[in-house]
This record gives C-alpha cells, sequence and structure tokens, in this order.
C-alpha cells in the first residue's frame, strides 16, 4: 500500500469541518496553557527558592568547615601571632589612645618615652607581620614577633597599673 493511497479524499474533513477543530484545539490548548502555566511556574518558584537555602546552608556549612580545618593546620607560631594581635587590639579599644593622653603629668618625661617605645614596637611588628604575610614563618622572626608583642602588652600594662593611661 502506498502512502499516499492510505486515505481516501472522502475520509477527509471539509474545510469548515477542519476550521472548527482548528478553533477547539486552539481554545483547548490555551485555557490548558494558561492554568498549567502558571500553577507550574508557582510550583517551580517554590522548588527553587527551597533549593537556593538548602544550597546557601550546605555552602555556609562547608565554609565554616574548611575555615575550621585551615585554622586547626595552622601551625602554632601563627596562633600564637594571631592571639597576640586579638589581645592588643582588644586592649587598645577598651584603653583610651596613648597619643591622647594628659601630658601635663609629673611624668610627662616618662610617658613621653612610653610613647616612643611603643611607635617603635608597632614599626617593628608590622615589619614582621608583612614579613610573615609574605611567607616567610622562620622561627627566629616568629620568636620575635611574640617577644615584641610581649613587650607591647607589658608597657600597656604597666602604663595602666601605674595611672598613666586614665581607663
Amino acid at each position: 500500500m502506498k502512502p499516499d493511497e492510505f486515505y481516501r479524499s472522502s475520509d477527509l474533513p471539509s474545510p469548515k469541518a477542519q476550521e472548527r477543530m482548528w478553533n477547539i484545539i486552539e481554545h483547548e490548548i490555551t485555557d490548558k496553557r494558561g492554568k498549567t502555566v502558571f500553577f507550574l511556574h508557582k510550583r517551580s518558584f517554590m522548588y527553587g527558592v527551597a533549593a537556593s537555602i538548602v544550597l546557601m546552608l550546605a555552602s555556609f556549612g562547608v565554609y565554616s568547615g574548611v575555615e575550621r580545618s585551615l585554622a586547626n593546620s595552622r601551625p602554632d607560631d601563627i596562633k600564637f601571632d594571631a592571639a597576640y594581635r586579638s589581645a592588643i587590639k582588644e586592649l587598645e579599644k577598651v584603653v583610651p589612645a596613648v597619643e591622647k593622653t594628659v601630658v601635663n603629668t609629673p611624668k610627662a618625661d616618662i610617658l613621653e618615652t612610653r610613647k616612643e617605645q611603643i611607635a617603635l614596637l608597632d614599626t617593628e611588628i608590622s615589619i614582621l607581620q608583612r614579613d610573615s604575610k609574605r611567607g616567610d614563618l622562620s622561627e627566629l622572626k616568629q620568636t620575635k614577633l611574640r617577644q615584641l608583642y610581649r613587650q607591647k602588652l607589658s608597657i600597656l600594662q604597666e602604663m595602666i597599673e601605674n595611672g598613666e593611661i586614665p581607663l
């Protein structure tokens, strides 16, 4: 059998019947598409929001886990450095700046000397910190950095105990 001869011409619908059939099909498609598409968009939107929240929480968990493992894998020298830095930063937040203290005290010379000592320690600390950021983690430099931090903390502590820095 040939494909052209499968249907006879009497089997074909009339042009008017074809027009009615296509109108009904078009009407059914537009009605169903409007309701279905809106419903699917709403559902996919909700799935997208839920997926993005899950993805955000998972990425935060991965980030904090990696950060924690990196913090634990740091050498002790870097941990000490960070501890000293945070201790000095917290102390400097509580204590007013040394430069802003009253200079008209009887111990003005001692206070000026201590200010100079702190300024020198700060410059040496910043130099050693720059070297450590570049990757130079030699034992000698780390020991020197810890000594500088200790000296700065002890000077600030003495100044507070002697009443040279008002609280």
